[in-house]
């Protein structure tokens, strides 16, 4: 399986030989076709993070086909074996109190896909946590779907410079943001 780790600050390495992860009995594996690189790939890949030791699998924005699923995943409605999804990013634990009163984005053990102990998308293949939040990517190509999802956690957590032209006038710039395609096609 080929993937895309980095291997230093500022440094990826795309390797042809990695092994297919191993699927949770409760989880499922991702035949990745698109994955978006947002600000927090790129703050790790410059700065580093203890949380994604070197060498690493980034990515935790993907989008692909549910290859393989495990005898005791539990998909949401809707959702096959062979259907195209994408993942969400932040992974909620679904037990504290903040889980159950539905303030996920509260919880109090909350993980990032693609950060320790879950390694990223950046790669062919990859492993879907049980935890993972898991929606429907039917009728939508794999990068509209990668780009929407990394659009949508930009806008809610972008860092915007405003640049001032002029008394009157500013200017205000974000990241862009793109798709790194690992797939062999």
């Amino acid at each position: 399986m080929r993937a895309a780790f980095m291997t230093d600050l500022d440094a990826i390495e795309v390797r042809d030989d990695v092994g297919e992860p191993e699927l949770d009995p409760a989880g499922a594996l991702l035949r990745v076709e698109a994955c978006g690189i947002c600000g927090t790939d790129a703050r790790t890949f410059f700065n580093g993070d203890p949380k994604a030791p070197a060498p690493w699998l980034l990515g935790h924005e993907p989008v692909g086909v549910l290859e393989h699923v495990g005898t005791h995943a539990d998909l949401p409605p809707g959702v096959s074996p062979g259907d195209r999804v994408f993942l969400g990013s932040i992974l909620t634990c679904g037990e504290c109190r903040w889980c159950l009163e539905g303030f996920q984005n509260l919880c109090e053990h909350h993980l990032l896909y693609g950060y320790d102990p879950y390694p990223g998308a950046y790669a062919e293949l990859a492993a879907v946590p049980p935890i993972a939040t898991i929606a429907s990517g039917r009728g939508r190509s794999s990068s509209r779907s990668s780009s929407v999802a990394t659009a949508a956690r930009t806008a809610a957590s972008a860092s915007v410079e405003i640049a001032s032209s002029s008394p009157n006038r500013s200017l205000i710039r974000t990241a862009p943001t793109s798709t790194l395609n690992c797939s062999s096609t």
